[in-house]
């Protein structure tokens, strides 16, 4: 079998070169990759490996396609389900392959495509990749029940069998043809669905790994995600780790004159640190770099916990050299070998030591460079969600922070470890220097990872219940349609949205809304369609705002109450007794997936809060146009004595300034989960609906902050304030 990919030139340091370098790290060196790249040329850190052959993708079809279809490139403003140009790579280069294989009566059986944003994470069996594919098959693809097409990151083609050659001519011709522009989309998820769907009935055998698949993250619900992670839409560059914008952040904070650098790998942050350098300071910079380049091994990148493909020191001296072409002021050193052997002791403005793990060899590079004005460690382990972090004997920057008896400060940030934990960096400073910039507000993202707010047998209870209580449940979905869906949540500025929301609903919107909102709508005069119960808590409990749910449900009115089957059967049967209409549905956790009289019932996505839930099951109803109203996610700014209160299970602040576009706004845990939901979910870019957002607060100011850049950026919550150093370090 052999492997095909592409990849845009402008993608590499984005997400390719982490594709590239994985799968010559952790793939058999039976399977062949045939990397195809387009639009420039192969990058000169590409991994140089005997079953990666690299391919420029400049078919002479596909050139004129491009030429002629220019126009067709998601229009302005951008749809990528309009985008014939950028997708249309995918297709030419397995077409390519596939026709490369037929004409040299290639033995290879099996053509595989995998889409270059993924990553491999461990060392992959050839045995599991053969059970990727079906012998009996003549394609293998990712299914998906929650759109109408598949998952197309990943396809398998039995080239022994004919049928799967004549699919991929047809591939191709739809693109030829321009039959594609007849098609609801021009991408090449659609197209390959359409023509699976048409060669079925003249007998093309297809297997789904994923045939049952709620969602639309079929590849990280497959028997691929054992070994691979698919970073798809606006998640492609979460790689980019946000601890290297504190290291620029500290240059242009400390103006070092001289750099010190171990670890120096294929030079792209010593280029990093040395320009910021020279833009901070109009004085000549000098920096020394240290590394085992081309004399790395297996052994030594085991020992040392080493990820990293092998760089060839005169790659990195030209990059360097043209530093020096552009700044005449600026001058390098770089030495080859295992820094226990080679370095000799520095004095110098600043050090970053990114070389070994091992105890050892950090021990070594950090008494090299003691004396040292600034010190950075990078690899300062600390566990993640999941509790895990690497074994002890590559925590060497860990023990050297943890024996140095000076000035020390940890910069936390959320960026993970290949085998499982986050890394911080650990910063040693010396006599008379000043501690690192902001050191008590370092923009550090936040991850929360909510959990069900009751235990798993209490939302067991709750179900079984309601099973009984509510007679009609959403069984399936339903076709979509034209009608606007308006979701108003409880925020506070949903008062000055009134007129607004009123006469949308004249002019035929529906209005949805949630517990907290309910009410409130009421004493405007606007009679919600209807509301969505998430909630598994008791009717007579407090909510987290403070107010007794019982009294959110004043009044009757003419609105449906879609009730979760989780919700508290107290609130079921209140609505009930005073003959309020009554949906029931299944929504998605952890628990309630588990559960045996769930099987095969439908169980809805979208968010951690029922304002997100609204949108899932909005879209589960038919709706493809939304308009948000009061996901304000936020509070205003708490006193002194709330900022000293913390979350009793995690002993952290339960209120948090977070930062967005240049605008600062408090939320607390819950908060900032729907504001995350929101991210993920409208960063994706296979969910087919329209969407707006209105009032004030801190998701109006994401969704103005992700129009301005037209594709949401990552991490984008960040710790501005509030970070009490006993805890965050």
């Amino acid at each position: 079998m052999i492997l095909v990919s592409s990849f845009h030139v402008n993608s590499w340091e984005k997400y390719s070169k982490r594709f590239m370098e994985s799968f010559e790290r952790y793939w058999p060196k039976s399977v062949k990759l045939y990397a195809f790249y387009h639009d420039g040329d192969l990058p000169e850190d590409a991994p140089k490996a005997t079953n990666i052959i690299y391919k420029k993708l400049e078919h002479e079809e596909m050139l004129k396609f491009k030429e002629k279809y220019k126009d067709k490139d998601g229009g302005t403003p951008y749809n990528y389900r309009l985008d014939a140009i950028k997708f249309c790579h995918k297709v030419f280069a397995i077409t390519e392959m596939a026709e490369e294989l037929r004409q040299t009566k290639s033995k290879q059986k099996w053509l595989m495509w995998l889409d270059a944003d993924t990553v491999t994470k461990k060392k992959i069996p050839l045995k599991a990749i053969k059970s990727w594919v079906n012998p009996e098959a003549d394609v293998v693809y990712l299914g998906r029940t929650a759109i109408d097409y598949c998952e197309s990151s990943f396809l398998g083609f039995n080239m022994e069998h004919i049928p799967a050659h004549v699919l991929l001519e047809d591939f191709r011709g739809v693109y030829l043809s321009g039959e594609l522009f007849g098609y609801r989309e021009w991408h090449d998820g659609f197209a390959f669905e359409r023509l699976l769907r048409m060669h079925r009935v003249h007998g093309l055998r297809t297997h789904d790994l994923t045939p049952d698949c709620p969602d639309l993250e079929a590849f990280n619900s497959s028997p691929l995600s054992n070994y691979l992670y698919h970073f798809k839409g606006a998640t492609k560059e979460q790689h980019a780790p946000v601890r290297y914008n504190h290291l620029v952040e500290m240059i242009g904070f400390y103006k070092p004159k001289t750099l010190l650098e171990t670890g120096t790998w294929n030079g792209e942050r010593a280029i990093q640190l040395c320009m910021a350098a020279l833009q901070a300071s109009p004085e000549p910079i000098f920096y020394v770099g240290y590394d085992l380049f081309e004399d790395g091994n297996k052994e030594l990148d085991d020992l040392e916990f080493n990820a990293k493909a092998n760089t060839a020191i005169e790659l990195v001296r030209k990059k360097l050299d043209r530093i020096k072409e552009l700044h005449p002021r600026f001058d390098y050193q770089l030495h080859k070998g295992d820094t226990r052997e080679t370095m000799k002791h520095h004095k110098v403005d600043f050090a970053y030591l990114d070389g070994g793990h091992s105890i050892e060899t950090a021990a070594n590079d950090f008494n090299n460079v003691e004396g040292s004005k600034v010190v950075v460690m990078d690899d300062y382990f600390v566990e993640d969600e999941a509790g895990r972090i690497p074994p002890d004997k590559w925590q060497g920057t860990n023990k050297v922070y943890d024996a140095h008896e000076g000035r020390k400060f940890l910069i936390n940030s959320p960026d993970p470890v290949n085998v499982g934990g986050k890394i911080s960096l650990a910063v040693f400073v010396g006599q008379g220097e000043k501690k690192p910039p902001n050191m008590n507000r370092t923009a550090v993202p936040i991850i929360v990872n909510p959990v069900d707010c009751v235990e798993k047998e209490y939302l067991f209870d709750n179900i079984k219940d309601n099973l009984k209580l509510i007679p009609k449940y959403i069984e399936g979905k339903f076709e979509f349609h034209n009608k606007k869906l308006l979701i108003v949540s409880g925020g506070p500025s949903i008062k000055d949205d009134f007129e607004e929301i009123r006469r949308k609903q004249i002019d035929g919107a529906d209005v949805v809304c949630v517990k907290h909102s309910y009410p409130v709508l009421l004493d405007a005069g606007i009679v919600p369609w209807a509301c969505i119960i998430l909630d598994p808590r008791p009717l007579d409990g407090e909510s987290t705002h403070g107010i007794v749910r019982r009294t959110l449900f004043k009044g009757q009115s003419d609105t449906i109450f879609f009730v979760a089957s989780m919700t508290n059967p107290e609130v079921t049967e209140f609505l009930l007794d005073r003959g309020d209409t009554i949906v029931g549905w299944h929504a998605f956790s952890n628990a309630s997936s588990k559960l045996p009289e769930l099987q095969n019932k439908m169980l809805v996505t979208g968010g951690t809060c029922a304002a997100m839930r609204a949108v899932g099951l909005g879209h589960t109803l038919g709706y493809r146009s939304f308009d948000l109203y009061g996901f304000d996610s936020c509070v205003k700014e708490p006193s002194k004595e709330e900022l000293e209160i913390l979350e009793p299970e995690t002993l952290k602040p339960k209120y948090l300034e977070v930062g967005i576009g240049g605008r600062k706004f408090w939320t607390t845990g819950e908060l900032l989960a729907q504001a995350q939901d929101f991210e993920r979910l409208v960063g994706r870019h296979d969910v087919d609906m329209k969407l707006d957002v209105f009032g004030k607060g801190m998701v109006p100011a994401l969704w103005e902050n992700m129009q301005a850049q037209r594709e949401m950026p990552q991490n984008i919550f960040s710790f501005l304030a509030g970070c009490r150093k006993d805890i965050y370090g």
